[in-house]
């Protein structure tokens, strides 16, 4: 890929993130948007209820959770203020090769981001039964299939 296809999109992907949290709206909690806590709680509750998970699986699963929420912080924050800096660095005019190195730097930080997810989702298929992972996985396409229904409106009235 071309230098200039590269900035093309990556001014591309700042734009479509920019809609998306605009069209978000502030839902309160600490992140706001999609990634408040009260959601993320009402998410668990019903994961729990449709696996009918024990006591004790639902502490070890909030434990998980807790974990991964503390592992990342750090690196959010450091990915919210690259966003921004970027962002700046692309209003400014900065050059092609400034631009790509900060590109460089935040995508070790999408790395780490999607390597804790990874290594989160494992230790919870851990807690799980072999049914209540066969439920899960289910439960996890139909929410896919449900956001790819979405996304395909979404596009069309945006045609």
């Amino acid at each position: 890929m071309k230098v200039t296809e590269a900035i093309v999109y990556v001014l591309f992907l700042v734009g479509v993130l920019a809609s998306t949290s605009a069209l978000a709206g502030h839902r309160g909690g600490e992140m706001g948007g999609y990634h408040d806590a009260a959601m993320h709680e009402r998410m668990f509750e019903r994961m729990a209820h449709k696996l009918d998970l024990t006591d004790q699986q639902q502490q070890e699963i909030a434990a998980i959770r807790e974990t991964t929420k503390e592992n990342l912080s750090d690196t959010r924050g450091e990915m919210k203020a690259a966003r921004k800096e970027i962002r700046e660095a692309v209003q400014a005019g900065a050059g092609e090769q400034e631009i790509q190195q900060m590109l460089i730097a935040q995508s070790a930080n999408k790395a780490r981001v999607i390597v804790e997810r990874a290594r989160a989702y494992q230790a919870i298929q851990e807690v799980l039964t072999e049914e209540q992972r066969e439920e899960f996985a289910e439960m996890r396409e139909r929410r896919k299939a449900r956001m790819e229904k979405r996304f395909k409106k979404y596009s069309s009235e945006q045609s």
